[in-house]
């Protein structure tokens, strides 16, 4: 597994979305940031269906989640998928 095999492009798009949702944060604009997270989400699969499932595509989710939960659950996963690749 590379450690980063995205096209900086493509992956310039999570941060344009991802800075978008810092701002939405910072404004405390809850429903901007649930759109915003929607959003990174939906970039966040699109690479996850060009180049398979990857680390830094669960972290960064598990980043910008708000829910402690499902948070945890992201980090943890990230570093299976790690270890195990």
């Amino acid at each position: 597994m590379k450690a980063f095999p995205f096209d900086p492009l493509e992956w310039q798009k999570v941060g344009d979305v991802a800075h978008s949702l810092v701002n939405a944060s910072l404004a405390d604009d809850s429903i901007l940031h649930a759109s915003l997270f929607a959003e990174l989400l939906g970039v966040l699969e699109g690479l996850r269906q060009r180049y398979g499932e990857h680390p830094v595509l669960l972290e960064t989710a598990a980043d910008f989640c708000d829910d402690l939960v499902p948070q945890l659950d992201l980090y943890r996963s990230a570093i299976r998928l790690a270890e195990a690749k």
